[in-house]
C-alpha cells in the first residue's frame, strides 16, 4: 500500500495533497521506528548491553526532539511544522 502511494506521488506530483503527503511521511516514519525497535535495538543489546543501549536510545530521542523543536522555532510562520 505504501509503495503504491509512493509511486502515485512520484508519477503525479501536482495532484499530491498535503494530507496524502502527511500520510506518506507518517507511514514511512512508522516503518523506520518499527525497524529500529524490532531489529536494531536487540542487536545493540547483544553488542554493548542493555543499560548502554537504552541510554543511547533515549539520548537519540531527546536529540531528535530538540532538533525538531529548534527547527520549528527557526522557520518562518508560513513554513512552520
Amino acid at each position: 500500500m505504501i509503495s503504491f502511494l509512493s509511486l502515485v506521488a512520484y508519477l503525479f506530483p501536482s495532484s499530491l495533497d498535503p494530507e496524502i503527503l502527511e500520510g506518506l511521511l507518517g507511514s514511512v516514519g512508522g516503518v523506520m521506528a518499527f525497524l529500529t525497535l524490532h531489529e536494531m535495538l536487540p542487536l545493540a543489546f547483544d553488542y554493548v548491553g542493555q543499560r548502554q543501549s537504552v541510554k543511547a536510545v533515549f539520548f537519540g530521542m531527546a536529540f531528535m526532539s530538540a532538533s525538531l523543536y529548534f527547527l520549528s522555532i527557526g522557520l518562518p510562520e508560513d513554513m512552520s511544522l
